[in-house]
């Protein structure tokens, strides 16, 4: 099924949100590619709205009255964490200020052309992204897949492992959770603790006592420095290749 892609403005001009929208349809029809639109002229509305649903793409004006384009980036990182940044402004200074928040491009709003050269590069890099992380094949006592979309964490139970999803199921197997790491630990997974394996595409918070994640559910986190700083150091990799 193909992917669609759910893209939000941001700028407190409205003609340009406008201006922009059209150029976004324009380009996004062009390459056949499926999509929700959805935009703001206030900076707050776009992080209020961004709390209720996943984006891939966020095209933001930088100086704005109610909250500046960084400042917004700031919070929209606690959810939109794998979210696709491009900063379009007319202060053409701020370009190299701008790179601190990891964005995929700047665009000047004079040149809104170049939109048509990023915005299918960036969709196409995204559908990329998600064939490569879609499963992963685990050979443990047996062949089978698991969707790395679709777990949550990973969780011990004596002689067996138990895969618990965000739909609230859990699908159980017979192995060793340290052979099922050995697995998953390049595909997005962390080992927190001896019972637990975490997907780091469903942590809204990791601290040094425990994970929370998107559903709210909490894991304690171990005490071992090592285990933990390996954890952590995932975790982190994770999140910059997420950031473009």
């Amino acid at each position: 099924m193909p992917h669609t892609f759910n893209i939000a403005i941001c700028d407190d001009n409205e003609a340009f949100v406008w201006s922009i929208y059209t150029a976004v349809q324009k380009i996004m029809d062009k390459h056949n590619f499926k999509y929700a639109l959805q935009d703001f002229t206030k900076g707050k509305d776009l992080i209020a709205a961004a709390k209720e649903k996943q984006l891939d793409i966020i095209l933001l004006d930088i100086d704005m009255p109610d909250i500046s384009g960084f400042e917004a980036v700031e919070k929209l990182r606690e959810r939109q964490k794998s979210a696709a940044i491009i900063f379009i402004t007319s202060h053409s200074e701020m370009a190299y200020q701008a790179y601190d928040y990891h964005p995929y491009q700047f665009v000047d709003k004079t040149d809104l052309l170049k939109l048509e050269m990023v915005l299918p590069s960036l969709c196409n890099k995204i559908i990329q992204s998600k064939l490569v992380e879609s499963s992963v094949v685990i050979d443990v006592n047996g062949i089978f897949e698991i969707a790395v979309n679709e777990v949550m964490y990973v969780k011990a139970k004596k002689n067996y492992v138990l895969f618990c999803y965000s739909d609230g199921t859990e699908k159980e197997h017979r192995a060793k959770i340290k052979d099922v790491y050995e697995a998953l630990k390049n595909k997005g997974f962390i080992y927190v603790q001896r019972s637990y394996i975490v997907n780091c595409r469903f942590i809204y918070d990791f601290d040094t006592k425990e994970i929370t994640l998107k559903n709210n559910e909490t894991i304690s986190v171990s005490r071992d420095y090592e285990m933990r700083s390996e954890a952590q150091k995932i975790y982190g990799e994770f999140l910059r290749r997420l950031r473009w």
